[in-house]
């Protein structure tokens, strides 16, 4: 991974219409990196890399796109898991022209955006979980209440992004894992997670799935069920390359802007730095509770 990182301390993946991500991958990777070694260069030099090209409204995808609601908190997250405080009125000012008044969160502002700009519950727990961290309280606890609704509902948590289908209870649960301070509704979630049937074909579904059963564990004050969890991640491990990483599973859908049209394109993470960040993370989860 950090040989993979530019001299200007970035991460690049995907390979896009409008180009390959710059400011989301390096934060996402760079958020990973932090749970094994905060304080090293890599951490430092991406830190400083991202807040060189934040503008005025926060980071996108990369320097030719607008600025969404995902790049965004998941640049907020590694900030703060690097030392890099955010203050809550900062993590609002930013999130906040990507929140309706009833909860909803998308991932762009404005209609020229089409689908892009309408409800999203995989971005919604992201900047959820970013707002959080930030200790913002009144926009954390909206989202949270919006999502409550999908789960009591019984709606699936289904993706706008991401083709695997544990990506939006995964960072659902993550979420509510560090913010129910009023309600019960972490527990709803796992109950929720528990409930479903997913079939874990990909590297990615697999270690989606044991970072929502760590956090569902949390939530219920459980014990993990670390023998069924070891055995999903011998499966991981064995499909590891030599040079660390992991073959590209981490697709994202790309859907037509327009409201009408159901079709999308697929874009796997051809550098295999998003699959090798999440593969990681979740051995790392499950090994600190050995």
């Amino acid at each position: 991974m950090i040989k993979k990182q530019t001299t200007e301390g970035f991460w690049h993946d995907y390979d896009l219409v409008v180009g390959s991500s710059r400011a989301w991958t390096t934060a996402y990777v760079a958020k990973a990196l932090t749970g094994f070694a905060a304080d090293a260069l890599c951490i430092k030099k991406a830190c400083k890399a991202l807040l060189r090209i934040k503008s005025e409204s926060g980071w996108g995808y990369n320097l030719v796109t607008s600025e969404d609601a995902d790049t965004i908190s998941f640049c907020l997250r590694f900030l703060n898991a690097a030392n890099d405080k955010v203050q809550p009125e900062t993590a609002k000012s930013l999130l906040q022209p990507f929140i309706e008044n009833n909860g909803n969160v998308k991932t762009f502002s404005g209609i020229q955006f089409g689908s892009w700009s309408t409800e999203h519950l995989d971005v919604a727990a992201s900047v959820g979980l970013a707002l959080a961290e930030c200790a913002e309280e009144e926009l954390t606890e909206l989202i949270a209440q919006r999502i409550h609704k999908h789960i009591v509902d019984n709606d699936r948590l289904n993706s706008f992004w991401w083709v695997s289908p544990v990506y939006t209870p995964s960072i659902t649960l993550e979420f509510f894992s560090q913010w129910d301070k009023k309600h019960n509704f972490s527990k709803a979630a796992a109950r929720h997670f528990r409930s479903s049937v997913f079939s874990l074909k990909s590297v990615m579904d697999k270690a989606l799935f044991i970072k929502a059963e760590y956090y569902a564990a949390q939530i219920n004050g459980e014990k993990l069920h670390t023998d069924k969890l070891k055995k999903i991640i011998k499966e991981i491990i064995v499909c590891q390359n030599p040079d660390g990483s992991w073959n590209p599973s981490a697709i994202m859908k790309i859907p037509r802007q327009s409201a009408y049209d159901p079709d999308f394109t697929l874009a796997p993470d051809l550098y295999r730095l998003m699959t090798t960040a999440t593969a990681m993370e979740s051995i790392m989860l499950i090994s600190n509770q050995q």
